[in-house]
């Protein structure tokens, strides 16, 4: 039986990419429909937990088959074990994103910011690959993160940065990122301002 809360968690049926997000999603809608413990079951068990293991391993199984897109389904719809089927899922994919994570963080470590462009949302881009960085097993310390955006800003930025450096106190992203909106608004204002008097 379901509830709202757990028909809330279901995720999206998985196609192949980001698994690490969609096995996250899956453990936890698994985890709202009390089925969890039977993909990682502690043996010994009674008679009367053997029943209901094996009928909580078929509801399980189903649980996961629904969830994923046909042509996986297809190759997984014969496997008569939850654990099993969750094993290897995650061998398969958890091992193909071990080339993403590298070209993640390549993209982290070759990211620069563009004075062309907006720093804010370049800074937003910067952040979105740190939780990409997250995901995949290696959450970076906001200190850091903080760090890098300092690091990244274009080299029109640079008295910016350095005053930045100066502080004696530790900057929050949030409040890094509200410091750099200030600046980027300040900088437009200059700009049309020198215009208009031209």
């Amino acid at each position: 039986m379901t509830n709202n809360a757990s028909d809330a968690m279901k995720p999206k049926r998985f196609g192949g990419e980001n698994f690490r997000r969609w096995q996250t999603r899956a453990k936890f809608w698994l985890m709202s429909l009390g089925l969890w413990w039977v993909i990682y079951p502690v043996f010994p068990i009674t008679e009367k937990q053997t029943m209901q293991f094996e009928n909580a391993n078929n509801t399980a199984l189903g649980c996961i088959l629904t969830i994923l897109a046909d042509q996986l389904y297809d190759v997984y719809m014969n496997y008569s074990s939850a654990t099993m089927l969750w094993e290897d899922l995650e061998q398969k994919y958890a091992e193909a994103e071990a080339g993403r994570w590298l070209y993640v963080c390549e993209k982290f470590f070759d990211f620069s910011m563009d004075s062309a462009k907006s720093i804010i949302t370049q800074a937003h881009d910067l952040q979105l690959l740190v939780g990409e960085i997250a995901h995949l097993g290696c959450a970076l310390p906001p200190k850091f993160v903080a760090a890098a955006i300092v690091a990244k800003l274009p080299a029109e930025w640079r008295d910016f940065a350095t005053a930045l450096k100066h502080k004696r106190e530790e900057i929050s992203i949030e409040d890094l990122i509200a410091a750099l909106d200030v600046e980027e608004k300040a900088r437009a204002k200059d700009v049309s301002g020198f215009s208009r008097k031209r």
